[in-house]
C-alpha cells in the first residue's frame, strides 16, 4: 500500500512538473500502465514506445504556456536520429506536454491553432499530461487495460483525448490518501 501511495503522489506530479523529473515520471506512468518504454537517449529522444507495428518516439516537455513550434521541430529531429540509428520500425512522433503547468489542470485548454497544421503534416501526435493522468486514473480503477491504452495512443487523431473527466483536485486526492494511511495505521496499532 505504501508503494501505491508513493506512486500516486509521484505520478500526480506530471500535472505540474517540467524537465528531467517530468520525463522520468511520464515514462514511469506509461510503464505502470503496462507499456514497454525504452529509456531516454540524451540529446536524441526522451524515450520510445515500441509496439508490434510501430514505434513512438517521445518528446516530453513541461511549459508555463502552450506548445511551441520548437518542440515539434525537436521531435522531428528525434525521429531523424532514430532513423539514422535504425531504432524502431514505422516511427511516429509523440509529444507529451504538460502545458500551462502552473494553472489548475481542470482549467487548462490546449490551443492547437498555432501548431495543428504542422502536427498533421508530419503525422505526429500530442498527448497532454492531463489526458495521460485521466488515463492513469481510469487504469487504476480497472476501467482501462494496457490494450485500451495502446488503442487510445494509436488513434488516427493527431490530438489524443481520453473522454473521462478529471474530477478530483490535487488537494482532495491527497486528502483521500492521507485518510487511507491514517485508517491503515490505526488497524495495525494494537
Amino acid at each position: 500500500l505504501e508503494d501505491t501511495i508513493r506512486n500516486s503522489r509521484e505520478f500526480r506530479t506530471i500535472l505540474f512538473d517540467t524537465g528531467d523529473s517530468l520525463e522520468d515520471t511520464v515514462r514511469e506512468v506509461l510503464r505502470h500502465m503496462g507499456l514497454s518504454v525504452d529509456p531516454e537517449k540524451s540529446g536524441h529522444r526522451d524515450g520510445g514506445i515500441p509496439l508490434d507495428s510501430e514505434t513512438y518516439i517521445l518528446e516530453i516537455t513541461g511549459t508555463d504556456g502552450g506548445v511551441s513550434h520548437g518542440k515539434i521541430s525537436q521531435l522531428d529531429r528525434h525521429l531523424s536520429d532514430a532513423e539514422s540509428e535504425g531504432y524502431g520500425t514505422n516511427r511516429t512522433g509523440l509529444l507529451i506536454v504538460n502545458h500551462d503547468r502552473k494553472n489548475d489542470p481542470q482549467d487548462r485548454r490546449l490551443n492547437t491553432e498555432n501548431f495543428i497544421d504542422e502536427l498533421e503534416e508530419r503525422g505526429f501526435k500530442i498527448l497532454t499530461t492531463v489526458e495521460l493522468y485521466k488515463m492513469l486514473c481510469a487504469y487504476e480503477r480497472n476501467e482501462l487495460t494496457t490494450q485500451d491504452v495502446i488503442e487510445i495512443i494509436s488513434t488516427e487523431d493527431n490530438i489524443i483525448q481520453f473522454d473521462d473527466e478529471l474530477t478530483e483536485t490535487t488537494t482532495s486526492f491527497l486528502s483521500r490518501i492521507d485518510n487511507v494511511k491514517r485508517l491503515l495505521s490505526g488497524l495495525f496499532q494494537d
